[in-house]
């Protein structure tokens, strides 16, 4: 499904609105989503593993929200937006605060879990 994606991506970025700015997407992002995706499936064998995958996830986003609390009490905002300390996704305010909104649900579900 993966090579089906890839290639459906690929065959129609010619037939874009734009197909420039469909390659700019392609090569930036969306490959590298996809070997990411790769990656994972090839290092994640058991339970054990994706537990401490989602720990770690966990605890990478804790630190973001913890920076951004502190942001937004020292006053480092632009027109009451707070912005991501570590640039890439999380500079947009509305996707770093969807990506931490998304974590909750499985901050508390690894919580109930005792290993």
């Amino acid at each position: 499904m993966l090579l089906l994606l890839v290639l459906l991506a690929v065959l129609f970025t010619p037939f874009a609105i734009s197909p420039r700015d469909s390659v700019d997407i392609l090569t930036d992002t969306f490959f590298k989503i996809v070997l990411i995706f790769v990656l994972i499936i090839n290092l994640v064998t058991s339970h054990k593993r994706l537990h401490s995958l989602l720990n770690l996830m966990l605890i990478c986003a804790s630190g973001l929200a913890v920076g951004a609390i502190r942001d937004f009490l020292a006053g480092r905002y632009t027109q009451g937006r707070i912005y991501g300390a570590v640039g890439g996704m999380f500079s947009n305010p509305n996707d770093f605060a969807a990506a931490l909104a998304l974590l909750v649900p499985l901050a508390v579900a690894l919580a109930g879990d005792p290993g």
